[in-house]
């Protein structure tokens, strides 16, 4: 029950946890959030030092004295772009707060929090290896930012019998499904109007607001990125999600849940995570099932993330 707390609270009040160093981000929701995440992270971790494999102390330290900041603006390090950078000399992370939308559920949140926070402690993480195992260990993402709840991963004989069933489902419905192209444009789309009431940067004279111009501008950019889509390029992009499915079931995990925390509607979620060297490579199905049986009874998503 305390994942349920966790994410309803992020859920409900993220104010309140703006840690001591996000006072200058007063009206910076993502970074409030993205801060939260790292106190509650260390909370977390407090409960599990057994399976640490790196000092606590070191990284709570770094969570109460890094200056966190989002910004629409395009990110790079050494000519590469990048969801955040941190600077351990400043003690100072930036994050991109489009990447951050796209990121979606509290797992990948909290990863790229730990790395972030990593990097200002000194411990090393190039590869996300440390980040990705320390959260996947302790199960911070129990409940993630949907709502739903995940109480039990299913066995490799249930994965090998359903899979397959799920896969076919999405393939008879391809035609009219959201795609994973179109998952990422709404993202994006949502991440611009969120962002267009908050404060992106600050000087003596106060909070600089998003221009309206300028966002009405990004949206009408999303929306006509959108209605260019083909038929062919969505199905086929919901097809390579599916295809990278059937190509490795023997690494597919599966986890059965409810679709919200009223525990009324019984989901299932596969992924397939082809991470590798340092890059994020991740597909995610969501279906519906019946509670007996956990056959399909309908598609909820068809998503992939990459990220390096």
């Amino acid at each position: 029950m305390k994942y349920v707390a966790i994410g309803l609270l992020l859920l409900a009040s993220q104010v309140s946890f703006a840690g001591p160093r996000v006072v200058k981000n007063g009206g910076d929701m993502d970074a409030i959030e993205f801060v939260g995440i790292g106190q509650q992270l260390v909370k977390t971790l407090g409960e599990h030092r057994g399976l640490l494999k790196f000092d606590l102390n070191t990284l709570a330290k770094a969570v109460d004295e890094t200056r966190v900041e989002s910004t629409t603006k395009k990110l790079t390090l050494d000519g590469m772009d990048k969801d955040a950078i941190n600077t351990p000399s400043a003690k100072r992370i930036v994050f991109n707060r489009i990447a951050w939308a796209g990121k979606g559920d509290l797992d990948k949140k909290a990863i790229l929090v730990l790395h972030e926070y990593f990097g200002i402690a000194g411990v090393a993480d190039q590869k996300y290896d440390l980040s990705t195992s320390t959260i996947e260990k302790v199960g911070f993402g129990k409940v993630n930012y949907r709502g739903e709840i995940f109480d039990r991963k299913l066995s490799k004989e249930e994965v090998s019998k359903l899979l397959p069933i799920y896969l076919n489902m999405i393939t008879s419905q391809v035609s009219r499904l959201p795609s994973p192209q179109d998952n990422r444009l709404l993202k994006l789309v949502k991440a611009t109007a969120m962002g267009f009431t908050r404060p992106v940067s600050y000087d003596r004279e106060g909070s600089a607001i998003v221009d309206v111009q300028e966002t009405i501008s990004i949206l009408e950019n999303y929306t006509k990125e959108l209605k260019e889509t083909t038929a062919a390029d969505r199905q086929q992009s919901t097809m390579d999600v599916v295809n990278g499915f059937r190509s490795s079931t023997a690494k597919v995990s599966c986890e059965l849940g409810y679709k919200s925390v009223t525990r009324d509607e019984r989901i299932v979620r596969c992924v397939d995570n082809q991470s590798s060297d340092g890059y994020m490579d991740e597909r995610t199905i969501i279906l519906s099932v019946d509670e007996k049986t956990l056959e399909p009874m309908g598609v909820l998503l068809v998503d992939s993330f990459q990220a390096d």
